[in-house]
């Protein structure tokens, strides 16, 4: 669960489904399916993020929720607080500039 909130941030980044664009350096062709879940599996490759346009709190987020030992992933409760604090700040930002 948590980790599928991870990869969805990185599908909102970078406007892309994870993978799609991974190629094998030997061939410079895109991994089958096979190999991708193989390489997920093995923890070699991972979902990215746009470095640039996505906010840095996003990346966070994302790479948390995405953390190999789910122990170190945070909770369905954590991710809910981050998500109302953001709201909740941009929130008052936005009345800030309209007030």
């Amino acid at each position: 669960m948590i980790m599928g909130v991870g990869v969805i941030l990185s599908e909102f980044s970078t406007h892309a489904v994870p993978y799609s664009d991974v190629k094998n350096p030997a061939t410079g062709r895109l991994y089958t399916q096979q190999a991708i879940m193989s390489k997920v599996t093995a923890g070699e490759i991972r979902p990215t993020f746009e470095q640039y346009e996505t906010p840095v709190w996003v990346r966070d987020l994302g790479m948390q929720c995405m953390a190999a030992d789910p122990n170190d992933r945070p909770t369905s409760m954590s991710v809910t607080s981050i998500l109302q604090r953001v709201k909740m700040q941009h929130y008052n930002t936005e009345s800030t500039m309209q007030g």
